[in-house]
């Protein structure tokens, strides 16, 4: 599998693993598939119909003139209330149980694939620093290779140096011809993607949608300049 494809493959993933994060794909999914809890929904809206019947034909009625009828309307309504309860209870232990399936699955075919192609392909290079001269000619190889394996590749550069130094040829370490080359990898490439989209959705998520308070001496002094006005 080249690079390209290797790419494209995980910016699908990430992509979906984004939009999925943010609008529940997966479990509105998983819900429509499964459907477990439909019987148990219509089971409680029936009750819930039954008990509207019920109270309008109660409300209907005298408690002192017609207290027979009444009293028995009113256990009918306790009994729906209980059934309502039980239901709920019922539906809360299947969301809650659909809620850990979903989350079991996103991890099995969206999380733990795309991270390991990730860490499997991370060092695979997009852009080549040598092809490109100005770079190559301007940025220090330790930059370099920060960019290639991430701050991870550092401890690896000073421990080949040291190694360098002990066996005294020159501080040169590697060779040119032994030298790795270094660019752009498909891991540091998606670890800047996610900062930056995660930093641009709470950007857009503290900015869009949050709503915006004026202090109360303003509020009121605008009224004020207004009523003047």
């Amino acid at each position: 599998m080249d690079s390209n494809h290797i790419l494209i493959l995980l910016i699908t993933l990430f992509i979906f693993q984004k939009l999925n994060n943010h609008f529940g794909i997966f479990a509105f999914v998983f819900t429509k598939l499964v459907n477990n809890n439909n019987k148990i929904q219509k089971q409680a809206a029936k009750l819930n119909s039954d008990y509207k019947k019920i109270k309008l034909e109660q409300d209907g009625i005298s408690a002192q003139d017609q207290y027979g009828k009444w009293t028995k309307l009113n256990r009918k309504l306790d009994e729906i209330e209980k059934q309502t309860k039980k239901l709920k209870t019922q539906l809360d232990e299947i969301n809650k149980a659909n809620k850990a399936n979903v989350a079991k699955y996103e991890k099995f075919l969206i999380k733990f694939p795309f991270m390991g192609l990730k860490m499997w392909y991370g060092k695979t290079l997009l852009l080549e620093f040598e092809s490109i001269k100005v770079i190559s000619n301007v940025l220090p190889y330790t930059l370099e290779q920060m960019c290639t394996v991430g701050i991870t590749g550092l401890p690896l550069i000073f421990i080949k140096k040291g190694i360098s130094f002990i066996r005294n040829d020159g501080g040169k370490g590697i060779s040119a011809s032994t030298k790795p080359s270094t660019g752009v990898s498909i891991g540091i490439l998606f670890y800047c993607l996610e900062s930056v989209i995660s930093e641009l959705f709470n950007i857009f998520n503290s900015n869009v949608f949050s709503k915006i308070e004026f202090p109360e001496h303003a509020v009121k002094e605008e009224f004020e300049r207004h009523d003047l006005d």
